[in-house]
């Protein structure tokens, strides 16, 4: 039986329950050589691409034309894009949902969390700060616990 040593690492244990041992001078090269294949597919783009995907990838309408998102799978798909973030609290019902859901209406994330679909967290730094809010979807196997 193999015993690990400074040279001789043990890897993960597989599902067998069987441990492979890798020399740890091979496993950095191949660590490395895996990062750098990684970093060589990845690129900067111009400011002004990533100004045009940002808002398109984020379903903004451009001025001037009509979100595409609808209704309240419209507003689960804005939720689910934006889980988690902090976004200013007086600006969601006025400016974000709006911009992403064509026929957008504060009732409709009202009825989203009163079915426990979504739920939201709140932030704030003291009277001065207005606060933010965070969303997520509330997930089925969560709800199934509670």
């Amino acid at each position: 039986m193999l015993r690990p040593t400074p040279r001789l690492s043990p890897g993960p244990t597989q599902a067998d329950g069987v441990v492979e041992y890798c020399d740890a001078d091979v496993m950095r090269r191949i660590r490395r050589r895996s990062l750098s294949n990684l970093r060589s597919e990845v690129e900067p783009v111009p400011a002004r691409t990533l100004g045009v995907f940002t808002p398109r990838w984020q379903q903004v309408a451009p001025v001037g034309s009509r979100p595409e998102l609808r209704g309240s799978d419209g507003v689960l798909t804005v939720v689910d894009q934006l889980a988690g973030a902090l976004v200013p609290a007086s600006a969601l019902e006025s400016l974000v949902l709006p911009a992403r859901v064509r026929d957008y209406r504060p009732g409709l994330l009202d009825e989203l969390t009163a079915a426990g679909e979504v739920v939201w967290a709140g932030r704030s730094a003291g009277h001065r700060d207005p606060g933010s809010v965070a969303f997520q979807r509330l997930l089925e196997e969560i709800a199934a616990a509670l």
